[in-house]
């Protein structure tokens, strides 16, 4: 049983508490064959993804086993996940019993990589059985361990992709680190599989391209041989499920319940999607009548560094024209702004456009509408505004009293209200540094997981400190270390272990009592417990049993017994007495664990894991990278680090050097400083576009002189001074 459009429609805007306009309901109505969702930022795209969904299960009657429903991250699929649960219950409280048949726990629902990984597990396929998928930190541990040391022997590779290895200088012939030939042969290896790059086009073009090949092949062996996938592999491995006979009864069902086949494809954040992807998505709508929706705005296309094409959603419809020939592509633009005051919103609309490189054919959706502003946010005060400094340094003196008035005259009832955003986080003079230091003096608490100073922290470091002491006592193996960072690293744990040991009697026996076992062991003989037990008999003990309460420190901790399990994963979980002399630990298991995993500590910085369940803790002001508040909103944003050029990043070189090989190329090359200039403006666009009451810029003089004019719009200072409020 079902109910009709027109119930569903009265049911959705009593629960959202306002109407869906014609151009949503449009889009949640349409029937079958692709259907294309351009939707601007606080248009509620993700909203009609979410009732289109229950529109066919509840009027159409689809199965849920047929529909499968993807989004870009883990948070945006919870959050998808769990509106879709609360309309569909409060829906079948008023349809009952004609929707109680519905099980929505049935749906396919998650990022794509997750619902790769669950379906081919499901359907048992013989390619991807028994095989441990690696997160980003194993797949960079895996890189390093068992790829590094070949990698830095070819000179080949790093003469054609230097600017992937920083500090190397090909004339004096300065090698880059194992840690730098690690990320960026992981940047080659994940390259080659999410461009959907032609292996055999490389191989015959022979030279610095064969060798690429050969270690691609190798590592891609390791793969296979270890049980090991990393997430770029997966969706090859869900590619070859697709056209398997497991494959073809999950895509075209076999006549029972448990096998309905897939009939629609729902995809949010489409801008996002890079070509292996749109190859996954294309391949679960191919049959007749294609029935696939995307929903996105390329003006807000961000994961280019992670190997995202905006090509994908700016050229949907032509790659649907061409894939299926005659098939009708229904196109609907989602303009109404329901977020932003209505100068916010003609802001944001000049902005995108004052690019001339923005305005090129190909460069946005054809026929890019502008955003109209439907907020019921009125006043004539100066929705964006302008805070100026002389010096860099002196712009936190600005933007904190600004925050401690929004608070102090009730504009705000909560520091969470406002944002800071800039495009990193990390607490470095060049970024969030001053800010942060600023808001702590002035006893504003701050929000700031991307803060990269996640091994700096006080429990991170005494605890790290705490397993040193045990297994390395006297330092003489990390003395030995040829990198200083991560010397340093390991010093700097030691001091604040020992800063609180005399403190924690329990915890300064144990790590003595510990010493003396190990001391009291012969060559080759095995330590008990193992290395991860350690960790976690060093955590039983105070102070971390008290700061297990405090969330953000309890969070740090969870996060460094995964790091430990990761690391285990691939060397093992027992350490050893070196061969050599009793009482001592392994040499060669030490400066592995040196260089393997405090060189990826060191070289990585690492961010806290952000709350799931909120935006930001009450109470607190979120430092955010602009990246980060995608799809995020506040009342009042704040930008800084506007000072940026759009310069021409590794990836764009990385670009230009792999387009020949690509399977699909697409059908507008741009140069690689016209996509840079497209990158710093679709990053500033989703900045502004947060915000709700107020968009505050905050910057120096020299930060609007055209060379800085990424963030000030293409026209220069002229056209910013008149649409930006000196405040």
């Amino acid at each position: 049983m079902s109910i009709a459009i027109d119930e569903l429609f009265t049911s959705l805007e009593s629960f959202l508490g306002h109407q869906l306009n014609d151009e949503q309901q449009r889009a949640i109505r349409h029937g079958v064959g692709p259907l294309w969702i351009i939707a601007g930022p606080g248009t509620g795209k993700t909203e009609v993804l979410i009732n289109r969904c229950l529109k066919l299960l509840c009027v159409d009657g689809v199965s849920p086993l047929s529909i499968f429903v993807t989004t870009f991250t883990e948070k945006a699929s919870t959050n998808l996940e769990d509106r879709l649960y609360d309309y569909m219950g409060r829906l079948q409280q008023n349809y009952s019993p004609r929707l109680d048949n519905v099980d929505i726990s049935d749906l396919y629902v998650g990022t794509l990589h997750s619902l790769c990984n669950e379906i081919m597990q499901t359907y048992r396929h013989i390619g991807y059985q028994n095989v441990r998928l690696l997160d980003e930190i194993e797949q960079s541990l895996f890189v390093y361990d068992i790829r590094a040391h070949a990698l830095r022997d070819k000179p080949n590779i790093w003469s054609q992709f230097q600017y992937l290895v920083r500090g190397r200088d090909p004339r004096t012939g300065t090698q880059p680190n194992l840690w730098q030939i690690s990320k960026a042969g992981k940047a080659l290896f994940n390259r080659i599989i999410e461009d959907r790059i032609d292996i055999e086009r490389m191989r015959v073009a022979g030279g610095v391209w064969l060798e690429i090949v050969e270690e691609y092949e190798t590592y891609l062996t390791e793969l296979r041989d270890q049980h090991r996938c990393d997430f770029a592999h997966l969706q090859s491995h869900f590619l070859d499920f697709l056209g398997s006979e497991r494959g073809r009864i999950f895509l075209e069902g076999d006549r029972s319940i448990h096998h309905p086949g897939i009939i629609h494809v729902l995809v949010d954040e489409y801008q996002d999607t890079n070509p292996i992807q749109e190859e996954i998505y294309f391949r679960l709508a191919e049959t007749t009548p294609h029935n696939l929706t995307v929903v996105g705005d390329d003006d807000q296309a961000l994961y280019r560094f992670r190997g995202s094409t905006v090509q994908c959603m700016v050229e949907f419809g032509q790659r649907c024209q061409t894939r299926w020939p005659g098939v009708h592509v229904e196109e609907v633009t989602l303009t109404d702004n329901y977020r932003s005051h209505a100068t916010i919103v003609q802001w944001c609309n000049d902005y995108i456009i004052s690019f001339p490189s923005m305005r090129q054919i190909g460069a946005r959706a054809p026929g890019k509408q502008e955003l109209i502003p439907r907020a019921r946010i009125t006043g004539a005060y100066p929705a964006v505004g302008w805070l100026e400094a002389n010096r860099a340094i002196d712009l936190p003196g600005r933007f904190v009293p600004t925050i401690q008035g929004l608070v102090a005259n009730n504009i705000v009832t909560d520091y969470s209200q406002c944002v800071l955003l800039l495009s990193s986080a990390k607490e470095t003079a060049h970024y969030a540094g001053p800010y942060a230091q600023a808001l702590r003096f002035a006893n504003i608490p701050i929000y700031n997981p991307r803060s990269k100073a996640y091994v700096e922290r006080e429990e991170i470091a005494v605890c790290m400190g705490a397993f040193l002491e045990i297994v390395d006592s006297d330092q003489s193996v990390i003395n030995q270390i040829r990198i200083p960072g991560v010397r340093q690293l390991a010093q700097l744990w030691n001091q604040q272990y020992r800063q609180i040991i005399t403190v924690y009697p329990q915890l300064s026996h144990y790590v003595q009592q510990s010493q003396q076992y190990i001391q009291g062991l012969h060559a080759d003989e095995e330590i008990r417990p193992a290395m991860p037990t350690i960790l976690y008999r060093i955590l039983s003990f105070e102070p971390f049993i008290t700061w297990q309460n405090d969330i953000d420190r309890d969070g740090r901790m969870s996060k460094l017994t995964r790091i430990f399990e990761a690391y285990c994963s691939l060397v093992g979980r027992s350490i050893k007495i070196d061969r050599d002399q009793n009482g001592q630990v392994s040499n060669s298991w030490l400066r592995r664990f040196y260089y393997q995993l405090l060189g990826y500590l060191e070289a990585t910085g690492m961010d806290d894991d952000e709350i799931e369940e909120e935006i930001c803790p009450p109470g607190r002001l979120p430092i955010m990278t602009i990246h980060q508040a995608k799809g995020l909103q506040f009342p009042f944003v704040f930008v800084a680090g506007l000072g940026m050029g759009s310069a021409i990043s590794n990836v764009h070189q990385l670009e230009d050097d792999f387009v020949r090989f690509r399977t699909t190329p697409p059908t507008h090359q741009f140069t690689s400083s016209e996509r840079a200039e497209h990158d710093m403006a679709r990053m500033f666009y989703v900045a502004y576009s947060r915000a709700q009451y107020a968009l505050i810029l905050l910057g120096t003089r020299s930060q609007l002189q055209p060379a800085n004019r990424a963030a000030i719009g293409g026209e220069g200072l002229g056209w910013f001074n008149q649409r930006v409020q000196r405040l």
